[in-house]
């Protein structure tokens, strides 16, 4: 597997997890006592969340081995930062906004001014 698949995995592992979040709240009222933990751990949205967490943290590893820290790092985050929004509007119906296309394309552009260096 190459770098960049690995970098690649690692952003949809990350994207994925979040979103497996969003459906847990969706699914599951939230509460800080005893019976809100039992419910979130009966809930399978939260395993699917903990593994996709697990295997970017994995995936995130091995790209470290492959890449400088300050370019899988940036590329990793603000790979997923985009997925999620995109992911966010596809299944959420979150709206979009001038901002949310602007910052997205900054984000995108930063990330390609970093591997130009």
């Amino acid at each position: 597997m190459t770098s960049w698949m690995i970098v690649l995995a690692a952003i949809i592992s990350n994207a994925s997890a979040g979103v497996f979040m969003k459906l847990l709240t969706k699914t599951t009222p939230l509460q800080l006592s005893k019976d809100g933990l039992v419910a979130v751990m009966q809930n399978p949205y939260a395993y699917l969340a903990v593994a996709c967490y697990g295997a970017a943290l994995v995936l995130f590893t091995f790209a470290l081995s492959k890449l400088d820290l300050s370019l899988a790092y940036t590329t990793i985050v603000s790979g997923a930062i985009v997925l999620v929004t995109v992911l966010s509007l596809l299944l959420f119906n979150e709206p979009m906004t001038l901002n949310k296309g602007l910052g997205m394309a900054l984000i995108l552009l930063g990330v390609f001014m970093l591997y130009r260096t």
